[in-house]
């Protein structure tokens, strides 16, 4: 079972050496911001090797994200590892709500807004935009066809873990 605690509970028992931090937001989210004792695993690439590794070191574990959503996730995926894991409520935001100190990424040139983000934006306006054009236009035609291809793409993209859009967006200026 997962105990929940409080940024200044994590900030403690991080501090007394008895536990280790694992930010399990995306890595760019990471590289943006995160917090000093924080090592990055997103929760997506929590596998099973990387939960006996954890469950193998001695220390306690304790998830954080961006908000406490997807560390109970992580959490979750580690109930095996019993009383020695942690959720951190709030996440990084309740952390830096109480004054706790963070890291910047030092590329300020770096993305604003993860690529996971940008991709579910973009996918979003061009969803909408398939589905508006027919009906400001009165042409159905092949823009039909384009939802399920957009949809077998998606679902590729989550077998593989590779993201062609992801890639796309990656390259923009703005990404650099």
């Amino acid at each position: 079972m997962t105990t929940n605690i409080s940024p200044k509970q994590a900030e403690e028992m991080l501090k007394a050496g008895d536990a280790i931090l694992v930010d399990v937001r995306d890595n760019d989210m990471y590289q943006a911001e995160h917090i000093i004792y924080a090592a990055s695993v997103p929760v997506e690439q929590l596998n099973q090797q990387q939960l006996q590794v954890l469950a193998e070191q001695p220390k306690k574990v304790i998830f954080q994200c961006m908000r406490g959503i997807k560390s109970q996730q992580a959490s979750n995926l580690a109930k095996d590892l019993g009383d020695k894991v942690y959720n951190m409520e709030g996440g990084l935001v309740a952390w830096k709500e109480a004054g706790l100190p963070t890291l910047l990424g030092t590329n300020t040139n770096g993305p604003k807004m993860s690529l996971v983000r940008q991709m579910q934006i973009t996918l979003g306006i061009v969803l909408l935009v398939i589905f508006l054009i027919p009906f400001l236009t009165g042409l159905f035609g092949f823009l039909l066809y384009l939802i399920p291809v957009i949809g077998i793409v998606l679902i590729a993209a989550g077998f593989v873990g590779c993201c062609p859009l992801m890639k796309i967006l990656g390259q923009m200026p703005w990404n650099k």
